[in-house]
């Protein structure tokens, strides 16, 4: 009879105690876990390592050496059927294998969401693995390095000013370790004073820590600001710009390097699986089986448990997972032979927190205590949890050392380089300057962007606004007859960056490609560079000047696309517009109808239209208005009251254009 073959996924604190416990029972059992890595981390201490506090080698373990009857498969899995028994997962050579199972251990954890605040992607800094941790620290003393060589007062504070953004145990952790860091550094900086250093946690409770006791809470609080970190207590991180973070109030905290530490949402595995969840997390049954299977198991910060002692749910933390993982263990082995599983019922031992400057928080066993003693106790409960002795005394060498003597300021960097990357600019912010050059192509994706001139001492001049799904590179302001000029956000705009090494290396392959990029960047040319006198006629009369009457039809989004096109004949009009609460969300012409007709019957508007079409705006000089429909092959553009509102108020046709320039040239 083959061994019972129990597969876990996941190698944090549930997915390694689950296959401990397991691998020591004396039955065979056939173990296999998959982690993506072949180390496990101890999550908890990642802020020492930001804090360069750690080396990133006291804070890791490898999964083949704590698991030596386990077979580990640095491998990550792709899909999950319960109804087969069976996983999927992809191999080095992007190939996808199955394997089946006999019981099925899911410990993923967790995955950050950036997305959830505007411009955290682009200008926010994680701290959930090894490479976060070990970015922020190379980040830190960047900053110090460029700030020690700065001779701009207010550039200098901005460089050395850090922003953590959340209060929990990881914000408050790597908000202290940054604030010694950074501090124990000045001595070797000495262009920096320690009044341009400023560290920030924002919070949006009226108390950090909310996992301890009252006490510790105001004792953490108390320390941290004697140790000169400042709190913005009650308030919510609306938007992450290249400047600071912009608060839901309106405040605006001013930081060259933003940490984020919330957001964590639930993985792409546990996304993809049809099985009950609450919040992004597997619910499961008191002994740790998801609900409505037999053998799939969830433990970690991926499952939402009911916790037998106190008829709540578990948190996630270390000190449960581990808890989670071996009593799954046991009722797997329970389930083997025959006989009844069990609860999960754990009643916590205690919480500890580092706050900085070898000082710590913690509450054991109902005893409440702080200062050293506490970053003590704190240290040592991770280090009875690694493996073997003699890593156990390697890590605790390690920790004595970096404790005693000085924090490693080295910059080195960790970064790979990304060909291809997301980037968010909030309404204002510059894009390209042409005075820098650069050859970063952007695609913007979101939003709008305007063509700047700048003319001292503080004029400026915009001569073109760039949509969505429109291609601009430093070649295109090259192609202005300017001194000084920069693509700027007009609003919050989303973009793909593409580096230009990149792109010579695709466009030399393919020339076609070559050719289209081209085009593409110098679409946006000025358009009467030999005609300065038709330029001077649009850019002295307003959109609202030239405008026509919007019209009077407008179509559902859901309306049939050939029932749309019959209306617009009916009325003997060449395109509508889309209205949602008055909004304008799309423009649609009898084309694009005839087109959407190959889609089949039940094609809709919706499914035709051009969303978020480019708009002038009444007050805006109509020249921005003709650029924008020779650019975009337009005749038609409609006209809106301001951008943020996007009423619509009229409609410019090209043949309004032309005649009033026709009417304001010489002879």
């Amino acid at each position: 009879m083959a061994e019972p073959r129990i597969v876990i996924v996941g190698g944090g604190f549930a997915g390694v105690k689950c296959a401990r416990v397991l691998s020591r029972t004396r039955s065979g059992l056939d173990l296999v876990m998959f982690n993506p890595a072949n180390y496990m981390v101890f999550t908890p201490l990642l802020a020492d390592v930001a804090g360069s506090a750690l080396n990133p080698r006291a804070i890791t373990a490898p999964l083949r050496q704590m698991l030596k009857r386990v077979r580990c498969r640095a491998e990550e899995v792709t899909s999950v059927e319960p109804p087969r028994n069976r996983i999927s997962y992809s191999t080095f050579d992007g190939t996808i294998r199955s394997m089946d199972y006999d019981e099925l251990v899911l410990a993923v954890g967790n995955r950050v969401d950036l997305g959830r605040v505007p411009g955290m992607v682009t200008h926010a800094l994680p701290l959930k693995s090894i490479g976060d941790a070990m970015s922020i620290r190379v980040h830190v003393m960047e900053r110090l390095e460029q700030a020690d060589a700065c001779d701009d007062p207010e550039l200098k504070r901005w460089l050395t000013s850090f922003v953590v953004i959340g209060g929990g145990f990881s914000g408050v952790e790597v908000a202290g370790e940054i604030n010694d860091l950074a501090r124990h550094s000045l001595k070797y900086y000495p262009g920096i004073a320690a009044d341009d250093l400023k560290i920030t946690l924002i919070h949006s409770r009226d108390q950090i820590l909310p996992e301890v006791g009252a006490r510790l809470r105001d004792f953490a609080l108390e320390r941290m600001r004697r140790h000169r970190v400042d709190f913005v207590l009650e308030a919510r991180a609306a938007a992450v710009t290249r400047t600071g973070v912009r608060l839901d109030d309106g405040r605006t905290v001013q930081g060259g390097t933003i940490v984020c530490t919330i957001g964590n949402t639930a993985g792409e595995l546990i996304e993809r699986l049809e099985l009950p969840k609450e919040h992004g997390r597997l619910k499961t049954a008191p002994d740790l089986r998801v609900e409505g299977t037999e053998n799939v198991w969830a433990v970690g910060d991926c499952a939402l448990i009911p916790n037998a002692h106190d008829g709540g749910f578990a948190p996630p933390t270390a000190q449960f997972a581990e808890r989670e993982g071996a009593q799954a263990a046991r009722n797997i082995l329970r389930k083997l032979k025959a006989r009844p599983t069990r609860p999960f019922k754990f009643k916590p031992v205690g919480v500890a927190a580092s706050i900085g400057g070898h000082r710590g928080v913690a509450e054991l066993l109902g005893v409440r205590v702080s200062g050293f003693f506490a970053f003590w106790l704190w240290r040592s409960a991770f280090l009875i949890k690694l493996p073997s002795v003699l890593q156990k005394l390697k890590v605790g060498l390690n920790w004595a050392w970096e404790t005693v003597f000085p924090r490693e300021i080295s910059a080195f960097s960790v970064a790979k380089t990304q060909p291809v990357a997301r980037g968010f600019f909030a309404a204002g912010e510059t894009v390209i300057d042409g005075s820098t050059g650069g050859n970063t192509m952007y695609a913007i994706e979101r939003g709008e962007c305007e063509i700047v001139e700048l003319r001292p001492p503080r004029q400026e001049r915009v001569l073109a606004v760039i949509g969505r799904g429109e291609l601009i590179g430093p070649h295109t302001l090259a192609s202005y007859r300017a001194d000084h000029l920069i693509l700027r956000a007009r609003e919050h705009t989303e973009v793909i960056s593409l580096a230009g090494d990149f792109l010579e290396r695709i466009s030399g392959a393919l020339k076609p490609v070559e050719t289209m990029l081209k085009r593409a960047m110098l679409t946006h040319r000025p358009y009467w560079a030999e005609l300065p006198q038709a330029e001077e006629a649009l850019e002295a009369v307003s959109a609202y000047e030239l405008m026509r009457p919007p019209p009077a039809l407008e179509l559902d989004p859901a309306l049939p696309s050939l029932a749309a096109f019959a209306r617009l004949r009916e009325v003997d009009q060449p395109l509508a517009f889309v209205l949602i609460d008055q909004k304008l969300v799309g423009m649609v012409t009898r084309s694009d109808l005839i087109a959407g007709l190959e889609r089949g019957p039940k094609a809709t508007v919706d499914d035709v239209m051009t969303r978020d079409p480019a708009c002038a705006c009444a007050g805006e000089p109509a020249l921005l208005a003709a650029h924008a429909m020779r650019d975009r092959g337009f005749k038609w553009l409609p006209v809106i009251a301001d951008r943020g509102s996007r009423q619509l108020v009229g409609v410019l046709h090209a043949e309004d254009l032309l005649a009033h320039v026709l009417g304001k040239l010489p002879g």
